[in-house]
């Protein structure tokens, strides 16, 4: 018997874990056993106790201005919040290699999904989980709402890197038409540039289609606590989440309900794009 139950062992969940160790409690992790390959210029925004990580200030450039950027981005509906301005950077994978060698060995290897959840979950004080909540989902009543953009980021270990020029430790977000990209950013010697969706990839080594969370109405499972960015699916929770939700929880601070869905702030109603709303998507459980 344990005190926690933990799903997922990317950044989020392995910060969820050094909460949990930190009070004290005992706790297994359910997951996958393969670790998150981490892409271009990832970071912790902000410091987590015990880690002992580098830390560098950022530098912000806005090219143009925010009505505009978000327009760009998000299409010309998009009334929601824009991300807050991150000025301070912790080394995201000194802490995932530094996580990975304390709690690796608490991960039992499974793959997660509802019917996991009902037949094999076990029972515990707290369930936390950091896996995409899609894939938690059990009705196609449910939606998530994403933006699709195309994204390209350094991975030197894989022999990639992103041409397009950055200042070190800066990230510049770019209203204008030209050039194509939104935002580019390079952090501890780590580039990603961001480009709106579109049916034609940019032209650059290593861009992939990529869906950033956004919103989602799910209500399966009360008892499980979401975290993480993915975990949560909201737009604008990063992975520290997966450490500082977890740490409010335990100390009593937050409850499950404070990580339900909120008020969905997206204008769309129904899965698809058009010219004059908001270009962002809903998936449905299964699709």
């Amino acid at each position: 018997m344990h005190d926690v139950n933990i799903l997922g062992c990317g950044p989020a969940g392995l910060l969820a874990a050094h909460a949990v160790a930190e009070h004290g409690l005992s706790f297994k992790i359910f997951s996958k056993k393969r670790k998150s390959f981490l892409y271009g210029a990832q970071f912790l925004a902000y410091e987590v106790p015990g880690l002992n990580l580098e830390f560098r200030q950022t530098f912000f450039q806005q090219w143009g201005k925010a009505s505009d950027y978000a327009i760009k981005v998000y299409g010309q509906a998009y009334h929601g919040p824009l991300n807050p301005i991150l000025t301070k950077a912790w080394d995201i994978r000194d802490a995932y290699r530094k996580l990975w060698d304390l709690y690796s060995d608490r991960i039992e290897n499974v793959c997660i999904d509802p019917k996991w959840v009902v037949n094999n979950l076990p029972d515990a004080a707290f369930t936390f989980s950091t896996i995409p909540a899609p894939a938690l989902c059990t009705t196609a009543v449910h939606t998530f709402g994403v933006r699709n953009i195309w994204v390209a980021g350094d991975a030197p270990d894989r022999g990639q890197f992103v041409s397009i020029e950055c200042p070190e430790d800066t990230v510049i977000v770019n209203a204008f038409p030209e050039p194509a990209w939104y935002k580019v950013s390079k952090v501890f010697g780590y580039k990603t540039v961001e480009w709106p969706d579109g049916p034609i990839a940019p032209d650059e080594p290593g861009v992939v289609h990529h869906g950033k969370p956004l919103f989602s109405n799910c209500t399966c499972w009360p008892n499980i606590i979401r975290t993480g960015r993915f975990g949560r699916w909201n737009k604008g929770v990063l992975a520290h989440a997966g450490y500082f939700d977890v740490k409010d929880v335990l100390e009593r601070r937050k409850t499950a309900a404070d990580f339900r869905p909120h008020e969905q702030w997206c204008p769309v109603a129904t899965s698809g794009d058009s010219n004059d709303g908001c270009t962002c998507y809903l998936i449905r459980q299964g699709t």
